[in-house]
């Protein structure tokens, strides 16, 4: 099941489950959403809820991390190759929003299957 926001803000330490509680019930009674709620309260700032929802996802470093399964990955990366005729793997990072090191590892593959 998706954790809804309330515990996730729980979770990240910015409120306490008192917190939670009264922002709950306040929504109960009053209604609207939670992070208004939980603004309304004076429990957390909206410069603090507005951060809590910006951040930078973890860049996998090999295809393993990816979750996405190498077969894929290696036919979005060819496809690009045979588009782009001449490329470098920076060129090809940049198209596919892949790591330097996943798309080095899957040209290497590729060059050993002389595919590329």
């Amino acid at each position: 099941m998706i954790d809804r926001l309330g515990e996730r803000i729980l979770k990240k330490g910015l409120i306490s489950k008192s917190d939670l509680k009264k922002a709950l019930e306040r929504q109960r009674l009053y209604g609207g959403r939670i992070g208004f709620n939980l603004i309304a309260l004076n429990l957390i700032t909206e410069s603090e809820l507005s951060n809590f929802f910006k951040f930078t996802p973890y860049e996998p470093h090999n295809v393993a991390e990816t979750g996405i399964e190498l077969g894929f990955i290696t036919d979005l990366i060819l496809k690009h190759c045979l588009f782009l005729k001449i490329f470098t793997i920076e060129h090809l990072t940049k198209k596919t929003k892949l790591s330097f090191s996943v798309v080095n590892h899957i040209i290497n593959e590729l060059r050993k299957d002389s595919f590329v």
